[in-house]
């Protein structure tokens, strides 16, 4: 694995890991806390970058107008199909999705980026099936009967940061 891809996972898990335990204990994570992350990472994405994989050492970006126009485009589009994707899964969830999973995506996308993304979501859509299964066979042998939904919920945040960070490993 890669130097820059230490750091920027140190940078996700750094705002991911406390919305992921404030998502699972309060079922609400600040909004203020989401902004000052998605601030962060878009400051990242914009305008540093590694030099090499055996640097710490982070450097201004030196390029033209156009790439750096042509990288906030990229970027605004990840944040928008992320955005987009959300919020036409929490239409067809019947609000199961909360806003606050909508926000936590669109701050994921910029650790994804545009194309890791689809990937990212498919990974912590899977996360979710399994526990889904996982906490529904526990409860049926604990309970010896059959239940059709198990009795604990959490929101999606949780698996959004899970299927990310395979993501990026993965690819």
């Amino acid at each position: 694995m890669s130097t820059i891809f230490l750091f920027e996972t140190f940078i996700y898990i750094v705002f991911a890991l406390p919305a992921a335990v404030l998502s699972v204990r309060k079922f609400k994570i600040p909004f203020v806390y989401l902004c000052f992350g998605t601030f962060a990472l878009l400051i990242y994405r914009l305008f540093y970058f590694m030099p090499d994989s055996n640097s710490f050492l982070i450097l201004l970006r030196h390029s033209s107008a156009m790439d750096f126009i042509r990288n906030f485009v990229f970027i605004i589009s990840g944040m928008g199909s992320t955005f987009f994707i959300f919020i036409v899964l929490r239409f067809f969830s019947d609000g199961e999705i909360k806003m606050d999973d909508v926000f936590f995506a669109v701050f994921t996308s910029l650790y994804c980026q545009f194309y890791h993304n689809l990937i990212a979501i498919i990974c912590s859509a899977c996360a979710g099936v399994l526990y889904y299964l996982f906490l529904a066979a526990v409860q049926k042998f604990k309970r010896n009967k059959i239940i059709i939904r198990p009795l604990f919920a959490l929101h999606f945040v949780p698996f959004i940061a899970f299927g990310a960070v395979i993501a990026r490993a993965l690819l």
